[in-house]
């Protein structure tokens, strides 16, 4: 009878990590360049494990004003001390940089 009930906590536990295949997260810039985020004040996150998004990073693109096309940059990078918003994937050690607050 036991077995039974320790697969049954198994598959439980499997449903309950499927409705929730990631976690959202808030970290402080730490540093800029390279960019590193602390968590919770003791998890420190290098560049290996961040994927950051167009909204935390400088990048160029294009306007047109007039007829004339004219290429920009937008400064988006993270600076020291912003809160980051970070998504985990569950399990995982890579995170996604989707925003800045």
């Amino acid at each position: 009878m036991s077995d039974l009930i320790n697969i049954l906590k198994k598959i439980s536990q499997g449903a309950e990590e499927a409705s929730a295949p990631c976690n959202i997260l808030y970290g402080k810039v730490t540093n800029e360049n390279p960019v590193e985020i602390t968590i919770e004040q003791k998890l420190v996150l290098t560049k290996e494990f961040l994927f950051l998004t167009k909204n935390v990073v400088d990048y160029k693109t294009y306007i047109t004003e007039g007829n004339v096309k004219k290429e920009v940059i937008i400064h988006n990078a993270l600076k020291l001390g912003e809160t980051a918003i970070l998504i985990q994937k569950r399990g995982g050690q890579d995170y996604i940089v989707i925003d800045k607050i």
